[in-house]
């Protein structure tokens, strides 16, 4: 058996792009993120299940996505499929917040500006295709939906203008049949005048066409391989079935039934426009099985059953041969189409109106464009209808503080073509080529006039790092990367910084010898900023910093590059045991400064407000004489301190709380107590006023009770003698005072028992003294009065 394959047969430049841009969108998509394809992206129910498994839904109107999203269409990232939209479809996706990724056909796009232009010039359009198609529909939307839809010879015929003065013009669906179509240009020429006609359908679809006609004209058998729905694939079989008697349409290889393919000595495959390779490849070996000594040059297969989408995609764009830039050159006046338009004055076909807006580009060449498209892997350039051009977002990144967001659509882009590809409708471009000699440029000027450039620094190496200025090496060694000794140098990897080049020497093959400081910068800065922080710092100044550490003694606060000390007594006017009581790490707060000291890089700041000093109007508050209600705050050995108000305490002498002689202020009142108080002098300035209780109700201490025996004497705590050293050697004894001599110096000993100090005993005897002293008085004058009655008896007697 000999098998020829269509060499276009499979996915065209269009539906692969499609494919794969939907591919790359849902591997990358987010949780949250929701992935829709306007209407179904390609007639074939393989990609489209595969595709679904993934996560993309097929939504065919706003209301859908709505529905589908749960409210919130803002998460969606909404897939125009080849076939391309109406403007009024765009506009309602804009308008719910969609994220669009525009895959249509750039053929197809070229259709809709041609319809566009011409029905603003006051032109009627005839589409020539079929009126269900989504590309039919779209298409009639760039002309408000005023399009006249001509499907078949008949239509044509029976087509009547309402005024003829109407000027009309006429396109046809891509992958409309061109030999219909020409008929239906035919007819139409015959029934109108100032009527212009171009040529829409797409070269790939009639150059498929043409193969699969003369295949179908060598061949036994026919084997039509696409979807049932698809137009183009219907159309392949329709040809096929004009030509060869027998043509068998199957969606895959399960559909195809080897007994009706076995009989036949050659057979020919072609396939519809959304068919992968791998599709193909599996019908193909399919039939191989028959007869396994298949003439392998006759066949040009992807590799058979491709198991995963992105081998699927990668095939199919692999093996496209019709490309946007595989135009067809026919020329016009080959067909009765063209000739019309010559009689018009307008006899370009579509395929000649392209070339006249396409550029042609080289490898090597310069070339500008505008950004059509950004996504994670490039930017995309409009080049011209023919070539699209790519741009790695890494030669972009190499730009130091580069961000994605900088890049815009319509931006204009200069770069070097390096690869022309036809096949792919792609041109790869450099702009890190051109870019390059702007950069040598830039890094030599900074080397002459000492100005700073911006570079990025890539990697840490022995002895500095690496930067880069584009694609332009840059070295700082590490005593040039910052003021001081820099130990890690990996934290500065990935960081933007300017530099000034201090050395610069080209070299042979772009060995180039560029040498930069940062450090020459930095100080340079320095004391820019320290002449103008230091000429302009004054005490009493008032200024704003931000709190950037928090100390047991205080706070530091950054003033504009220096950091001033608020001290714990300047925080607030009470007493606070840290500063968190009053200031957080990060807090903005205005600060005045109190003292500098320039030299020494020192400066005092002060935070609290004089307005808010509890003695700013004590002077007028606090008067001799002034009874105030206080409370008792804290002991001393002196007296005890009372809190007159927030933030001001006074001192009541311990001689001014009893009229008795009392040896300690606890001994009369307690903590938090509150009294009343005279006040008996101020001292303002110094924050200082002292009181008296005892002016104003005087505490005496309440007597301690005496314990006494059964027979009503008091008792007293029993006394220990303190054990006594034993007399060593000649020391003197007990009581006696000696006289002796060392080295002509006189040495008196005391006497040992006076030598021990005052026991416990002897303390609480001198306490219970004076009650020991009343309690005699009361016996003796008890006596007396018993006494004093006898003395008296005796005369009576």
């Amino acid at each position: 058996m000999e098998i020829i394959k269509a060499e276009r047969a499979g996915f065209c430049f269009g539906v692969a792009n499609a494919v794969e841009k939907s591919f790359e969108i849902l591997r990358g998509r987010k949780d949250n993120t929701f992935v829709f394809s306007y209407g179904e992206l390609i007639h074939n129910d393989h990609v489209i299940g595969r595709l679904e498994a993934l996560g993309m839904r097929t939504v065919r109107n706003p209301e859908e996505i709505c529905l589908l999203t749960e409210g919130h269409p803002e998460r969606a990232v909404v897939v125009i499929r080849a076939h391309g939209v109406s403007p009024k479809v765009y506009e309602m996706l804009e308008n719910l917040g969609c994220t669009l990724a525009d895959a249509t056909c750039p053929f197809v796009t070229k259709i809709h500006s041609l319809v566009r232009e011409q029905h603003e010039k006051g032109r009627e359009i005839i589409i020539v295709g079929d009126r269900e198609h989504p590309e039919v529909i779209g298409t009639n939307g760039w002309c408000q939906e005023t399009g006249i839809i001509l499907s078949d010879e008949e239509q044509a015929r029976q087509f009547r203008p309402e005024n003829n003065n109407m000027l009309y013009s006429v396109v046809a669906q891509t992958t409309f049949s061109k030999k219909k179509f020409t008929k239906i240009c035919e007819i139409l020429k015959k029934s109108f005048d100032n009527t212009i006609f171009f040529d829409t359908i797409c070269s790939a679809t009639s150059l498929r066409q043409e193969e699969t006609v003369k295949i179908a004209s060598q061949a036994d058998l026919m084997v039509v391989v696409g979807d049932k729905k698809s137009s183009n694939t219907r159309k392949l079989y329709d040809l096929s079935s004009e030509i060869c008697d027998h043509v068998l349409f199957v969606e895959d290889a399960e559909e195809l039934n080897l007994s009706q393919v076995d009989k036949y000595m050659k057979v020919g495959v072609t396939a519809g426009a959304s068919v992968p390779d791998w599709i193909i490849g599996e019908v193909i070996g399919k039939m191989s099985e028959i007869n396994p000594e298949v003439n392998n040059q006759e066949i040009e297969i992807a590799e058979t059953a491709v198991p995963a989408e992105a081998a699927a995609v990668e095939a199919s764009v692999q093996n496209t041969e019709e490309t946007a830039a595989e135009n067809s050159e026919q020329s016009v006046s080959e067909s009765p189409v063209s000739e019309e338009s010559k009689e018009a004055g307008e006899n370009d076909s579509f395929e000649t109106m392209l070339d006249k807006t396409l550029t042609t580009i080289s490898s090597g060449q310069i070339v500008k464009g505008t950004i059509n498209k950004i996504d994670n892997k490039g930017v995309y350039v409009d080049l011209g209808f023919k070539f699209e051009g790519f741009i790695a977002i890494d030669e972009f990144a190499e730009v130091p503080g580069f961000e994605p967001d900088q890049l815009n659509i319509g931006d204009e882009v200069e770069a070097m073509v390096v690869k022309v590809s036809d096949k792919d409708g792609e041109a790869i471009l450099s702009k890190r080529r051109v870019d390059n000699k702007k950069n040598m440029l830039l890094l030599e000027q900074s080397f002459e006039s000492k100005t700073p450039v911006t570079v990025r620094i890539k990697e840490a190496v022995n002895g500095g790092v690496v930067a880069y200025l584009g694609s332009v090496r840059i070295f700082i060694p590490a005593s040039q990367l910052s003021e001081r000794y820099a130990k890690d140098l990996t934290a500065f990897v990935g960081k933007s910084v300017d530099v000034i080049i201090t050395a610069f020497e080209k070299g042979p093959k772009g060995h180039n010898r560029i040498v930069g400081s940062r450090k020459i910068l930095l100080v340079a800065d320095r004391e820019e900023k320290e002449e103008a922080f230091w000429s302009q710092i004054e005490v009493g100044k008032i200024c704003t910093g931000t709190v950037k550490s928090l100390t047991p003694f205080g706070a530091f606060v950054d003033i504009g590059g220096y950091d001033g000390l608020i001290h714990m007594s300047e925080l607030s006017w009470n007493r606070i045991k840290h500063p968190s009581e009053v200031l957080k790490v990060g807090q903005e707060v205005e600060v005045k400064i109190l003292d500098f000291d320039r030299k020494k890089k020192r400066i005092s700041l002060g935070y609290r407000k004089e307005e808010d000093n509890p003695w700013f109007d004590a002077e007028n508050l606090y008067q001799v004489g002034d009874i105030l209600e206080v409370t008792v705050v804290r002991f001393a050995s002196f007296g005890v301190f009372v809190n007159i108000a927030p933030g001001i305490d006074g001192l009541v002498h311990i001689s001014q709380i009893s009229n008795q002689r009392i040896s300690s202020a606890a001994d009369c009142l307690k903590i938090g107590q509150k009294v009343m108080a005279k006040i008996i002098d101020t001292n303002i300035p110094e924050k200082k006023i002292n009181l008296s209780i005892r002016d104003v109700q005087a505490y005496d201490p309440e007597p301690k009770p005496v314990e006494l025996d059964e027979e009503g004497n008091p008792i007293l705590p029993e006394r220990k003698d303190r054990p006594r050293k034993k007399d060593r050697g000649d020391r003197p004894a007990k009581g006696d005072k000696q006289r002796t001599r060392k080295d002509a110096e006189e040495t008196y000993v005391a006497d040992q028992a006076s030598s021990m100090g005052t026991s416990i005993g002897d303390i609480l005897a001198s306490k219970l003294q004076p009650a020991i002293e009343v309690n005699a008085v009361l016996e003796t004058e008890t006596e007396k009065t018993e006494e004093a009655p006898a003395e008296n008896a005796e005369p009576e007697a």
